[in-house]
Formats: C-alpha cells, sequence, structure tokens
C-alpha cells in the first residue's frame, strides 16, 4: 500500500501528479490509501481553506472522496504508543506501515516525522519504519527530475499558498532545473539530518543526509 496523510493528498489531487507519483513510488493507483478523517478535514479545515481557497477544495473533494481508506491497524498497542507521540491521524498511518514492508508512508507532515524521531517510547517503530517516510521534498525530487522546475510549478499553481512550494516552486527557482533541486535538496538534507534514518531517498547518490 501507498499510505498518503491529508496534506501532501491535498497537494498531489491538486496538482494532478497522484497517480504519476505512485508509479514512481512503485504503486498502482489502486494501492493508495487515506485517513478515514481526510474528506472531513478537506472540506473543514480552516488552514486547508487559508492556503488553497474553497474552490479548489471543492475540486478535490470528489476525488479525495474516492480514495479508499486505511483500515485499522492490527497492532493496537503500537497505535496506542503512536498516540503519545504524534497526532491521531499520523499515529494510525505510522501503525500500519509499521507493520508492512512494503507500504510507504507520504507524509507533509514535519513536526510528526521529528517527534517519532526523537521518541524512545517508539523505538520499534522509528527502526520498522526506516526509508519508508517520503516528504514533499521527495516528492518534488523526484517530479522536477522527470518534468522539470517550469512543468511542475505550473502543475502545482493551484496549492501555491503552502510555503515550500512558493519557496522551492519560485518563478526565479523554476526557471532552472538545478537551481530548482538544489532548493529542494535544501529542504530534504534539513528534514533527513535529525529524522534518524526514516525518510525514503530518491536519489541516494545524490541527496545526501550529511553536509551540503
Amino acid at each position: 500500500m501507498l499510505l498518503i496523510d491529508t496534506d501532501m493528498l491535498v497537494l498531489l489531487v491538486a496538482s494532478g501528479k497522484l497517480e504519476q507519483v505512485a508509479e514512481q513510488l512503485g504503486y498502482d493507483a489502486d494501492q493508495v490509501r487515506r485517513l478515514p478523517a481526510a474528506i472531513h478535514q478537506v472540506r473543514k479545515s480552516r488552514s486547508f481553506r487559508n492556503n488553497y481557497g474553497e474552490t479548489v477544495l471543492q475540486q478535490i473533494a470528489p476525488v479525495i472522496e474516492g480514495i479508499p481508506e486505511v483500515e485499522a491497524p492490527e497492532d493496537e498497542d503500537l497505535l496506542d504508543t503512536l498516540g503519545d507521540v504524534v497526532d491521531e491521524g499520523e499515529a494510525l498511518l505510522m501503525a500500519i506501515a509499521a507493520t508492512s514492508d512494503s507500504t510507504l508512508l507520504v507524509s507533509g507532515d514535519k513536526r510528526a516525522i521529528g517527534d517519532l524521531a526523537g521518541s524512545e517510547q517508539a523505538e520499534a517503530c522509528v527502526q520498522a519504519l526506516q526509508g519508508r517516510i517520503v516528504t514533499l521534498e521527495a516528492v518534488l525530487w523526484i517530479l522536477v527530475n522527470e518534468l522539470g522546475g517550469e512543468v511542475v510549478k505550473t502543475d502545482f499553481t493551484p496549492v501555491m499558498g503552502h510555503k515550500t512550494l512558493r519557496i522551492v516552486l519560485s518563478a526565479h527557482a523554476a526557471a532552472d532545473d538545478q537551481r530548482c533541486l538544489g532548493g529542494i535538496r535544501s529542504y530534504f538534507v534539513d528534514t533527513a539530518r535529525a529524522a534518524r534514518g526514516l525518510l525514503f531517498n530518491p536519489s541516494p547518490d545524490v541527496l545526501g543526509f550529511g553536509d551540503e
């Protein structure tokens, strides 16, 4: 399965890149799963409305509603442990991903990633999820390498209210692919430094976790 939290689902559906990203990560579209609360979050979240506008959210809501929900994880103890570390939605996705080696988690919640990495009580989950959390920067790295900065910038125009997108896909950055990739790499490495190996690395030979 490919688990996608609501933050990333909004970005991928609005940009029309959900299926392409899933394919690049090795999954068919019918293997994508979302949180049960995703459609409620899309329709009711004030931050989503402020960042992206009501029109965008109304357009993507039917697509998100059509994506199958994740089922409850089998390991309830792990879910309880994670619930003390990260918010309910991320805990659910992490608990499911941790018990399935063939599952990746696409997460836009850097705070949750950092909290998990820094948690002693969830150490077993940290080890289980090594290299399996896909961040926005990893997704952008894949897309810009395949399509080029200008195309990716155009695709993500509906959700350019997202702070990271505004910076790494600015007109100046997107005009030069290497400059664009350099900005993406900087954000990726910054998150990776504290993530203790949790992050999926789309280009290990280029996207180092060490010094920039």
